[in-house]
């Protein structure tokens, strides 16, 4: 099975992290590989607040 597309939305960077870490702990226990090397976020920020890049982690690797 090949899943090229998926698409995690989160308000929030945590939030994100926990959807992040359920896709992860769902491949492990059914033999499905994400790799984190080709994996791409984007960050939207309001205008008025900017904030740094926060970094995001799958399987202890760290999101590009």
């Amino acid at each position: 099975m090949y899943a090229d597309d998926l698409i995690l939305i989160s308000p929030t960077v945590s939030g994100l992290q926990a959807m992040i870490n359920i896709c992860s702990n769902f491949g492990v226990s059914h033999d499905i590989v994400f790799n984190p090397n080709k994996t791409l976020t984007m960050y939207v920020v309001n205008s008025v607040y900017c904030s740094p890049i926060p970094s995001l982690h799958m399987g202890g690797s760290p999101i590009a």
